[in-house]
C-alpha cells in the first residue's frame, strides 16, 4: 500500500458502510446512461489544498499533487461511483475532476436528492474530498 493509501486509511473513521445504490447498478445500465449524458453531475472532487496538507507538500507542487489526485481516485472502490467525470461548478467557472455518484438534467432536483449511504472507501477518503456538490457536466 502506498504512502497516500496508508494516510487515507489512517485518517478515515473506522466504520463499515453499506455499498451505495449505484454500486449495485450493472454495466449495461451505466452505458445506457452515459449515451444519454445528463446535463448535471453530483459527487465529490479531490481538494488539492487538503491533499497537500495531508501529504505535507507545497500546494504549488503540481506534479506531486496530480499524482496524489490520481492515487486518491484509484484508492476509491470502482463500484462505489458511477464514473469519473469533469464539470464546472455553477458560478465558479473552473473545470474540476468529479467522482460522480448521481446525475440528472435538473440542477435543483439533483441538488436536493440524497446520495444514500457512501461506500467505506469514499468515507475513508473524505479527509481530502470536497462535496457533495453539483457540476455542469463538461466531460
Amino acid at each position: 500500500m502506498s504512502g497516500l493509501g496508508r494516510a487515507l486509511r489512517d485518517a478515515a473513521p473506522q466504520t463499515k458502510m453499506q455499498p451505495s445504490p449505484q454500486a449495485t447498478e450493472n454495466t449495461y445500465t451505466r452505458h445506457r446512461r452515459s449515451v444519454l449524458a445528463p446535463r448535471y453531475i453530483k459527487g465529490y472532487t479531490v481538494d488539492r489544498s487538503q491533499l497537500a496538507a495531508l501529504l505535507e507538500v507545497d500546494i504549488s507542487d503540481r506534479l506531486s499533487l496530480g499524482e496524489a489526485v490520481s492515487e486518491t481516485i484509484r484508492y476509491i472502490d470502482r463500484d462505489a461511483y458511477l464514473f469519473i467525470g469533469g464539470g464546472v461548478r455553477p458560478g465558479r467557472g473552473v473545470f474540476e475532476i468529479v467522482i460522480v455518484l448521481d446525475e440528472g438534467d435538473d440542477e435543483d432536483e439533483l441538488r436536493g436528492r440524497e446520495l444514500g449511504p457512501l461506500d467505506s472507501s469514499i468515507v475513508a477518503a473524505m479527509c481530502v474530498l470536497e462535496g457533495p456538490s453539483v457540476w455542469l457536466r463538461e466531460a
